[in-house]
């Protein structure tokens, strides 16, 4: 009750303070160059609550008791720039014009985020109501990491994504998690707006399996000025998806200048050559406009890590020869446009186009395989899955301002991305000794996901109301479109021409069968309504409401309400509590197929055989009871405190727990339960079947912690950073259909429960240290993971297999060449840290690790030539 009383004294105070002051500032920003006033700009007094933004005109006024002040002035895109001012006894100060000049890069203290939040010209990361990492265009070009997922792995303890090996597709494209949930349970946006999925599903023992999420790698790094990563429930505020979190990428708009970046590496083992060659233009389009292009290359040689000479057999083999990461070449094309129509309307473009060709390695068919014949391959073979993914988006908008203050924006967001397989190195043994020619590489087909979304969203600032009341109204509607492709009909048919029996298909990859094509789309319509407002200066209410209704399942309605207190300059404490959903993706509803396992038989001989992943649709879901897929459902809460002593030092500590019902994920392998299946089985040449199903009910709890502080030493700055995410997952309920009663441990067996419960680290740590001295700078970042039980793939051994927790390292040694010139050396862990070994025959990987921690690359170096004109 005291404590009740304080807090109302205080927020009474504020606010009678803000009313008797007769005395301030004002003033104009404008940019540097045209000399125009800058709208939206943020002006803040350090070391004070006090904080407004300027008009369209480029204005600005603050009332404040009379006293020396620093003020400081941001704005996306511009340098910060901070000065001294006074403010005399009862009478307002005009200050001189301030002028922002353009940014030729961005700090993650000067960026202001938009991502949680409507208000238009954005909050600093921890003036929000919901915890935000922020990590700028520097951070991500400063360390040996060259693709999106690595260098979000080491930088942000909450992420985590790793390389899979012998997974077939999922070795193409990296599952990622944020705060240990699925790959789909976290919302992507490209400057603010919904970027699509990958149409990749993880069908093999992968984090995420079940799942489909969005492939971070095919927007180039080169082309990014900041990321936002919201680390909240969001989907009342932004639709389907956002139950982790929401991640913003937002590309870069200078102009005038030209930056590249030549970077190459390689791993410690001495193979996985990487060669990254960037560069970035911008130029001016007309007084405030600009075009932003990027192009960027990276090219990946695979890894070999061979298994330890305890777990090889006396033929010296350990049932996978080649573990590894795959090969792949990724290319990226973007831009980022904006061009002023009029002084209160803008044109607006973003997107890109990207392409990768990948090549992984399977698991190796040794010469009395029933997967061989010795005629073609005398020795056995190592079989390969090669991919072509391509990634289109684009985006098109208008933004106008209307002379009321109502700010418009309409535009619509296309994404596609297709994945087309190739079998290579491999055989279909029927068609090799039935048929008079045979082949050993396969087209086994392919998928296609496409999304368009077009929006119209009203937003305005009431800055009388209260202390400021920023209201958003909007609709979406989105049409998601479904395709798979049939492969040739040697990558899957069985043949038989001279009664010679043998099995059918490419052996390590089966060719997409015709009755598992499929065309399907639907619709989805959306509308919203966010309203934040400033109670007091010191107190932030912010709700949002949401409706959506769905094609093939119908209508949901969820919301969110946020709150931010102001207790004192330096302490803030903030919370949230939402509802949330997840629809069903269309790969979940409509996928089906067959895989390739790799079992060992009654004989302790390894050998192929053929499961099926049945379509949700399809008769035998029907058959074993499975009921149509519904929407995941949650429910999220948050509480935290920011602590902000001084502008050099800052630290944020957050819990927060999500629940989850009716979670989607691909059940485990079914023998055949009545003669319907088991006909159906004997047509299709399969022992088993696996299908997706709303199958579990889990409850995320974690803690995050950030601490930010920076302080000069001798001539230099040292910038250093603690980040640590605590997360547990628990399985409150599976599932199971009446039809599956009693099957509990094949629907959801141990281990596929443990991809759930593991997905990411319980816990993850980072410690950043980077310190400059004129010319020449130098970093360490710590990367800590906790231990991880994963049960074995076969399920034989009672205990786990075990991994320990673990340390990498990562150095950084930086010196300017000359003011267009800086070159750089980097160490990523330069202790060569693996997670600890397991017998290969017990990993889903079939090498000693599973895809769990650092990964399992060891460590590499590497040399960057960064230039800017």
């Amino acid at each position: 009750m005291k404590q009740l009383i304080k807090l109302t004294l205080l927020i009474t105070v504020v606010l009678f303070s803000t009313t008797i002051f007769g005395q301030g500032i004002k003033g104009k920003i404008i940019d540097a160059d045209i000399k125009e006033g800058i709208v939206g700009a943020s002006v803040s007094i350090e070391n004070t609550s006090y904080s407004t933004s300027t008009d369209l005109q480029g204005n600005f006024s603050i009332k404040l008791p009379k006293g020396d002040y620093k003020m400081t002035v941001k704005f996306s895109g511009y340098d910060k720039k901070t000065i001294s001012v006074v403010v005399p006894a009862s009478s307002i100060a005009t200050l001189p014009d301030i002028s922002l000049e353009e940014a030729t890069g961005t700090t993650d203290d000067e960026i202001l985020i938009s991502v949680g939040s409507r208000v238009t010209e954005g909050r600093g990361k921890n003036e929000g109501t919901a915890p935000v990492d922020v990590i700028s265009s520097e951070q991500l070009q400063s360390f040996g990491q060259m693709d999106l997922n690595q260098i979000l792995h080491f930088l942000v303890p909450a992420f985590n994504s790793n390389r899979q090996s012998g997974s077939d597709v999922s070795d193409h494209v990296d599952p990622t998690s944020l705060r240990g949930l699925g790959p789909d349970q976290t919302l992507v946006l490209l400057n603010g707006k919904r970027y699509h999925q990958s149409a990749v599903i993880g069908v093999y023992g992968t984090r995420g399996r079940g799942n489909t999420g969005t492939d971070l790698n095919s927007i180039p790094v080169a082309s990014i000025d900041h990321i936002e990563i919201l680390r909240d429930g969001a989907a009342a505020q932004y639709g389907s998806d956002a139950i982790a979190g929401v991640i913003n990428v937002v590309l870069k708009t200078s102009t005038k200048e030209l930056s590249g970046n030549i970077n190459t590496g390689l791993y410690g083992a001495g193979d996985g050559l990487m060669v990254n060659p960037s560069v970035n233009y911008g130029l001016k389009i007309g007084e405030k406009g600009f075009l932003n292009l990027t192009g960027e290359v990276l090219s990946k040689a695979k890894t070999l890590r061979k298994a330890d000479a305890q777990f090889l057999d006396t033929n010296g083999q350990s049932g996978r020869t080649l573990f590894g990461d795959a090969s792949y070449l990724n290319s990226s094309i973007y831009l980022n446009s904006e061009i002023n129509l009029s002084e209160k309307t803008k044109f607006y473009s973003t997107g890109g186009f990207n392409f990768r060709s990948t090549d992984a390695q399977g698991f190796t068919v040794l010469a009395n395989s029933p997967s061989n014949v010795t005629s073609v391959f005398p020795n056995g073979y190592e079989p390969r899955v090669a991919s072509d993914i391509s990634d289109v988006n684009l985006t098109l908008g208008l933004r106008t301002k209307t002379n009321n203050g109502w700010e418009i924006d309409l535009y619509n967001t296309y994404g596609r991305n297709g994945v087309s397989l190739k079998a290579l190195n491999v055989l279909n043994p029927s068609q090799v000794l039935n048929k008079a020619n045979y082949q050993t590489s396969f087209d086994a087909g392919g998928y296609n996901l496409s999304q368009n979304t077009s929006g119209l969203t009203f937003t305005k600032n009431f800055e009388k109301v209260l202390s400021g009341l920023n209201l958003s109204l909007g609709s979406e509607f989105r049409t998601d479109s479904y395709n798979i492709i049939g492969g040739e009909e040697a990558s899957w048919k069985r043949y038989d021409d001279k009664g010679i029996k043998a099995n059918g298909g490419a052996q390590n990859l089966p060719g997409i069968r015709p009755e598992n094509v499929v065309q399907a789309s639907r619709t989805n319509f959306g509308i919203y309504g966010d309203l934040e407002a400033n109670i007091t200066k010191s107190w932030l209410i912010a709700t949002s409401l949401r409706y959506e209704n769905y094609s093939d399942f119908g209508g949901t309605l969820i919301g969110k309400i946020a709150s931010r207190i102001t207790i004192s300059d330096i302490l803030s404490i903030r919370g949230a509590f939402s509802s949330g959903f997840r629809a069903p993706s269309l790969a979940q509803v409509y996928y089906g197929g067959i895989i390739n396992d790799l079992i060992t038989d009654e004989n302790g001989d390894e050998q192929y055989v053929k499961r099926l992943i049945a379509n949700n649709k399809s008769d035998i879901a029907k058959a074993y009871g499975v009921p149509s897929l519904k929407q995941e459902q949650s429910l999220s809460g948050s509480l935290g405190l920011v602590l902000q002593p001084s502008t050099n030092f800052s630290v944020a500590l957050d819990g927060y727990t999500v629940s989850v019902t009716n979670r989607m994920v691909l059940t485990g392998n079914f023998p055949a339960l009545n003669q319907t299946i088991t006909d159906a089985f004997k047509k299709l040449d399969v022992i088993s079947a696996a299908g997706f199903f709303n199958a579990l009910d889990t409850q995320t709890y974690g803690l995050d912690l950030v601490a930010n502080y920076t302080t000069p030493i001798g001539a230099g700055t040292l910038t250093s950073s603690l980040a640590f995410n605590y997360n547990d997952i628990v399985i409150n309920k599976i599932n199971v259909s009446p039809g599956l009663e009693g099957q509990e441990d094949l629907f959801l067996d141990r281990r596929q429960r443990s991809l759930v419960t593991y997905a990411a680290p319980k816990f993850k740590v980072h410690g950043l240290f980077d310190y400059k001295i004129n010319k020449i700078s130098a970093g360490l970042r710590l990367t800590g993971f906790s231990s991880i039980d994963f049960v074995d793939y076969y399920l034989a051994n009672d205990k786990p297999n075990h991994y320990d927790p673990k340390f990498t390292t990562d150095l950084l040694l930086g010196y300017e060449l000359s003011k267009n010139m800086t070159f750089m050396l980097n160490g990523s862990n330069i202790f060569n840290v693996y997670p600890s070994k397991q017998n290969p025959v017990d990993t889903e990987t079939g090498g000693m690790y599973e895809a769990v921690q650092m990964g399992f690359g060891g460590s590499s170096y590497s040399m960057r030539l960064k230039l800017k004109f």
